[in-house]
């Protein structure tokens, strides 16, 4: 495990008076994941995903999908506070001399050129690839699908749940930003173009291929220009900046 110092930055574009606790802030927790228990946790998200409702991977006994790339891996989760439920999880996974990045490998075996991808032998470690996005989904609910006084969650809880997705990419932001590490990522058009609007810079560096659908490769721009935020989008970059980065030992693999 590669050491790195954070920025003295402190946080991105707050001023004192921001700090106000948000809704989300109220209902949710985001983290890196390191121990065995919690890992099970988004093993156990992905695999209710990504194997049993999109089968995009074989269902396994064990109902846990993990891969290779996992353990070169840095993993997030959004857990749900009252329950401690995992909600949701991302990870990025950094390119090394022993291990390639998924997009390398698929890259690789089906065509020949993409453009930028900056992986030759001094740019590996800090290099990386935001994969296995995913969100349970019983927090994938809309207000009013799940709001009657009986529900599980309240009105404020399900206001929330459209910013699970959102706190999942400003994570892998925030994280790329302070360690000044370049991310690409496999995506569809309208989510490349969703992230934009929530002010994450990315733009297209590949053909569209059918990869589990059409998606194309996108590099983000790993550097925060909080000009792109509005208000309360920088509230919850804010308090991800807080969880993620501000006093935490942080590591990335290499």
């Amino acid at each position: 495990m590669k050491q790195f110092t954070k920025k003295e930055t402190g946080l991105v574009g707050a001023e004192p008076n921001q700090h106000a606790e948000s809704d989300f802030e109220k209902a949710f927790e985001i983290k890196i994941v390191k121990d065995q228990n919690s890992l099970n946790q988004i093993f156990k998200i992905r695999h209710k995903v990504y194997c049993e409702e999109l089968g995009y991977e074989p269902i396994v006994s064990s109902q846990m999908e993990s891969d290779e790339y996992d353990e070169n891996s840095i993993h997030f989760a959004v857990i749900h506070k009252r329950t401690g439920v995992f909600a949701g999880t991302v990870r990025l996974v950094f390119s090394s001399d022993e291990k390639q990045m998924p997009l390398e490998a698929f890259f690789n075996e089906s065509f020949e050129n993409v453009h930028s991808l900056e992986t030759k032998r001094g740019e590996k470690q800090s290099t990386c690839e935001v994969s296995r996005l995913a969100v349970l989904d019983t927090f994938r609910k809309r207000l009013g699908e799940a709001c009657d006084k009986d529900g599980p969650f309240s009105e404020m809880e399900l206001k929330c749940f459209p910013m699970i997705s959102t706190a999942l990419f400003y994570a892998c932001l925030c994280y790329c930003d302070q360690f000044n590490v370049t991310a690409y990522s496999m995506m569809e058009k309208r989510l490349a173009r969703a992230l934009k609007i929530a002010g994450v810079d990315n733009y297209q560096v590949g053909d569209f291929h059918n990869y589990h659908g059409q998606r194309a490769p996108f590099k983000f721009n790993n550097k925060i220009n909080i000009e792109r935020f509005r208000p309360n989008q920088l509230m919850l970059l804010n308090y991800v900046f807080r969880c993620i980065i501000e006093g935490n030992e942080i590591s990335m693999t290499a």
